[in-house]
């Protein structure tokens, strides 16, 4: 089926923090806007809840019980001809995570890891003390994972800032603009992606933090979803909307 919009225009509460440096400053509710971009070495399906291979094809526990080996996909590409995907961008990463300045909901679990790097594909993180649910937190199901970011890219650009653009990442959308305290949009890989082909070519958070705003923009045809309370919903299904709860 071919989508009626060229880009999907999602409204939503605007983050509580601003950022595109999300291994650095994220959070739950701070960089959500930026997940498209970036990808986890493991991933999650929705489906039957199990944690599946993304950019790591295996993992393995190792016989100390607190160490982790990932084989790496091969053949990745990160955004705007950064290259290859490989292990020295998951030491990169991990390095952003846990530098003195960070912010990051988890970096304090992080510091409990270190990240050895094998060879360009295959890297072995090892904790201080055995953490059963390591796995979950570095993956696709939590929602300030550890995100794959471009080493290449870091050694251009730094650390990025608001004033910037956020790090290549090997995602399905990559970043094309963003206005602070309005918007952020992205657009599909102008390549074929090595695992999923997006439904629209570009995406678009609004940032509109009252619902009576998001509500009027929706019933406008401006915005195409965005959350509501339960006071709003009579309007919408009276104008033919569906509604969805999660």
């Amino acid at each position: 089926v071919e989508p009626k919009v060229k880009r999907l225009v999602i409204s939503t509460q605007g983050p509580s923090t601003e950022t595109n440096n999300q291994l650095r400053d994220g959070g739950v509710t701070s960089s959500f806007y930026i997940y498209p971009m970036y990808e986890s070495l493991i991933g999650y399906d929705a489906f039957t809840g199990q944690l599946v291979p993304q950019l790591a094809k295996s993992w393995s526990v190792e016989p100390d019980g607190k160490s982790l080996r990932f084989k790496l996909q091969e053949g990745v590409q990160f955004h705007n001809g950064n290259g290859e995907f490989t292990a020295k961008d998951v030491f990169q990463s991990h390095a952003i995570i846990t530098a003195e300045d960070a912010t990051h909901s988890h970096t304090r679990q992080y510091l409990q890891a270190t990240v050895e790097v094998v060879n360009d594909y295959e890297v072995l993180i090892s904790l201080t003390v055995a953490n059963g649910e390591f796995l979950q937190i570095i993956s696709e199901l939590n929602p300030s994972s550890l995100d794959m970011i471009s080493a290449a890219d870091f050694d251009v650009l730094g650390a990025p800032e608001l004033v910037t653009r956020p790090l290549a990442g090997t995602g399905f959308y990559q970043f094309t603009e963003r206005a602070t305290g309005q918007y952020m949009r992205l657009e599909q890989v102008p390549y074929e992606h090595w695992r999923v082909t997006p439904d629209f070519q570009e995406i678009e958070f609004r940032f509109q933090d009252e619902a009576s705003t998001r509500l009027a923009a929706l019933l406008a045809e401006e915005v195409h979803l965005t959350n509501l309370s339960k006071d709003h919903l009579p309007a919408v299904i009276d104008a033919g909307m569906k509604v969805q709860a999660g």
